[in-house]
Protein backbone atom coordinates (compact mmCIF):
# COMPACT_ATOMS: atom_id res chain seq x y z
CA UNK A 1 0.00 0.00 0.00
CA UNK A 2 1.48 3.31 -1.14
CA UNK A 3 2.17 5.49 1.81
CA UNK A 4 0.50 9.08 1.49
CA UNK A 5 2.49 12.19 1.49
CA UNK A 6 2.13 14.41 4.64
CA UNK A 7 0.25 17.44 4.19
CA UNK A 8 1.81 20.47 4.70
CA UNK A 9 0.16 23.98 6.06
CA UNK A 10 2.08 26.58 4.94
CA UNK A 11 1.58 29.35 7.21
CA UNK A 12 1.52 32.47 4.76
CA UNK A 13 -0.94 35.17 5.19
CA UNK A 14 -4.61 33.94 4.58
CA UNK A 15 -5.25 37.85 2.84
CA UNK A 16 -3.74 40.38 1.44
CA UNK A 17 -4.02 43.17 4.34
CA UNK A 18 -2.11 40.48 6.63
CA UNK A 19 0.57 40.23 4.45
CA UNK A 20 2.25 43.73 5.97
CA UNK A 21 2.86 41.45 8.91
CA UNK A 22 4.94 39.59 7.86
CA UNK A 23 6.91 41.40 5.07
CA UNK A 24 10.12 43.11 6.60
CA UNK A 25 10.28 46.92 6.13
CA UNK A 26 12.51 49.20 5.40
CA UNK A 27 12.94 50.35 9.03
CA UNK A 28 13.74 46.32 9.94
CA UNK A 29 17.24 46.99 8.02
CA UNK A 30 17.82 50.54 9.33
CA UNK A 31 17.42 52.15 5.69
CA UNK A 32 15.15 55.42 4.81
CA UNK A 33 11.88 54.32 2.88
CA UNK A 34 11.87 55.39 -0.95
CA UNK A 35 9.53 58.08 -0.36
CA UNK A 36 11.68 59.37 2.51
CA UNK A 37 14.62 59.33 0.27
CA UNK A 38 13.07 60.87 -3.12
CA UNK A 39 11.77 63.67 -0.57
CA UNK A 40 14.68 64.82 0.18
CA UNK A 41 15.57 66.09 -2.83
CA UNK A 42 11.90 67.64 -3.44
CA UNK A 43 10.28 70.20 -1.84
CA UNK A 44 7.25 69.33 0.67
CA UNK A 45 4.69 68.06 -1.68
CA UNK A 46 1.87 68.75 0.92
CA UNK A 47 2.44 72.57 -0.10
CA UNK A 48 0.57 71.37 -3.02
CA UNK A 49 -3.33 71.18 -3.28
CA UNK A 50 -3.13 68.80 -6.18
CA UNK A 51 -0.85 65.86 -4.34
CA UNK A 52 -3.11 64.15 -2.21
CA UNK A 53 -0.53 61.34 -1.12
CA UNK A 54 -1.13 57.38 0.06
CA UNK A 55 -4.56 56.87 -2.43
CA UNK A 56 -5.45 53.57 -3.77
CA UNK A 57 -5.47 54.18 -7.54
CA UNK A 58 -9.18 53.78 -8.54
CA UNK A 59 -9.96 56.05 -6.03
CA UNK A 60 -8.09 58.73 -7.96
CA UNK A 61 -9.65 57.66 -11.33
CA UNK A 62 -12.80 57.53 -10.05
CA UNK A 63 -12.26 61.24 -8.71
CA UNK A 64 -10.87 62.47 -12.12
CA UNK A 65 -13.85 60.28 -13.92
CA UNK A 66 -16.38 62.11 -11.52
CA UNK A 67 -14.98 65.78 -12.94
CA UNK A 68 -14.94 64.98 -16.89
CA UNK A 69 -12.82 68.00 -17.49
CA UNK A 70 -10.06 67.17 -19.49
CA UNK A 71 -6.58 68.39 -18.48
CA UNK A 72 -7.75 67.36 -14.79
CA UNK A 73 -4.97 65.37 -12.85
CA UNK A 74 -3.54 64.60 -9.28
CA UNK A 75 -0.46 63.63 -8.32
CA UNK A 76 -0.23 60.15 -5.61
CA UNK A 77 2.16 57.85 -3.96
CA UNK A 78 3.30 55.13 -5.90
CA UNK A 79 1.67 51.97 -4.18
CA UNK A 80 4.67 50.12 -5.25
CA UNK A 81 6.84 52.34 -2.49
CA UNK A 82 10.27 52.42 -4.41
CA UNK A 83 13.13 54.53 -4.59
CA UNK A 84 12.71 54.93 -8.47
CA UNK A 85 9.23 55.12 -8.86
CA UNK A 86 8.11 57.60 -6.13
CA UNK A 87 4.85 59.46 -7.37
CA UNK A 88 2.09 58.49 -10.25
CA UNK A 89 0.98 61.38 -12.11
CA UNK A 90 -2.61 60.65 -12.95
CA UNK A 91 -4.61 62.54 -16.03
CA UNK A 92 -8.26 62.49 -17.26
CA UNK A 93 -8.33 63.21 -21.09
CA UNK A 94 -11.04 62.32 -23.39
CA UNK A 95 -13.13 60.10 -21.34
CA UNK A 96 -9.47 58.16 -20.44
CA UNK A 97 -7.38 58.14 -17.16
CA UNK A 98 -3.53 58.17 -17.48
CA UNK A 99 -1.44 56.71 -14.67
CA UNK A 100 1.95 58.14 -15.24
CA UNK A 101 4.93 57.34 -13.46
CA UNK A 102 7.34 59.34 -11.67
CA UNK A 103 10.40 58.26 -11.76
CA UNK A 104 13.71 59.59 -9.47
CA UNK A 105 17.11 58.98 -11.20
CA UNK A 106 19.47 58.59 -8.19
CA UNK A 107 22.63 59.49 -9.94
CA UNK A 108 21.00 62.98 -11.31
CA UNK A 109 18.85 63.56 -8.51
CA UNK A 110 16.06 64.78 -10.72
CA UNK A 111 12.64 63.38 -11.83
CA UNK A 112 10.99 62.41 -15.29
CA UNK A 113 8.33 60.95 -16.59
CA UNK A 114 6.68 57.71 -17.84
CA UNK A 115 9.31 54.84 -18.50
CA UNK A 116 11.65 56.61 -20.07
CA UNK A 117 11.20 54.45 -23.68
CA UNK A 118 9.68 57.48 -25.57
CA UNK A 119 10.96 60.82 -23.91
CA UNK A 120 13.72 61.37 -21.36
CA UNK A 121 13.04 65.26 -20.08
CA UNK A 122 13.95 65.71 -16.50
CA UNK A 123 13.26 67.72 -13.70
CA UNK A 124 14.58 69.24 -10.37
CA UNK A 125 11.09 68.51 -8.61
CA UNK A 126 7.87 67.26 -9.09
CA UNK A 127 6.32 70.66 -8.49
CA UNK A 128 8.83 71.18 -11.82
CA UNK A 129 7.10 68.70 -13.92
CA UNK A 130 2.91 70.17 -13.27
CA UNK A 131 4.56 73.54 -13.42
CA UNK A 132 6.07 72.94 -17.01
CA UNK A 133 3.11 71.07 -18.55
CA UNK A 134 0.67 73.52 -17.18
CA UNK A 135 1.80 75.43 -19.81
CA UNK A 136 3.86 72.51 -22.54
CA UNK A 137 1.12 69.65 -23.78
CA UNK A 138 2.46 66.21 -21.72
CA UNK A 139 2.13 63.04 -24.63
CA UNK A 140 -0.19 60.60 -22.70
CA UNK A 141 0.60 56.69 -23.96
CA UNK A 142 -2.40 54.34 -23.59
CA UNK A 143 -0.60 51.63 -21.61
CA UNK A 144 -2.86 48.86 -23.65
CA UNK A 145 -1.28 49.70 -26.71
CA UNK A 146 1.83 48.25 -26.99
CA UNK A 147 2.63 49.88 -30.36
CA UNK A 148 3.16 53.22 -28.62
CA UNK A 149 1.16 54.49 -31.32
CA UNK A 150 -1.85 56.15 -30.19
CA UNK A 151 -0.75 59.16 -28.64
CA UNK A 152 -2.66 61.96 -27.26
CA UNK A 153 -1.00 65.40 -25.80
CA UNK A 154 -2.70 67.45 -23.34
CA UNK A 155 -1.68 70.61 -20.57
CA UNK A 156 -2.30 69.96 -16.98
CA UNK A 157 -5.29 72.57 -16.48
CA UNK A 158 -7.43 71.42 -13.28
CA UNK A 159 -5.76 70.08 -10.39
CA UNK A 160 -7.66 67.75 -7.78
CA UNK A 161 -7.30 68.00 -3.56
CA UNK A 162 -7.65 65.53 -1.36
CA UNK A 163 -11.26 67.04 -0.76
CA UNK A 164 -12.17 66.06 -4.19
CA UNK A 165 -10.84 62.34 -3.61
CA UNK A 166 -12.38 61.40 -0.71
Amino acid sequence: MPSQMPKYNHEWPPVKKDMKKHRPTWEDHGLETPRDLARKTSPNLNDYKWYIGACDRYEAENALYATQMDGAFLVRDCSKNITDEPYVLVVFYRNKVYNIKIRYIRDKQRYALGTGLWRNDVFDSVSAIIKFHLTFPIVLIDGKDKTGCQKEMCTLTYPLTKEDVN
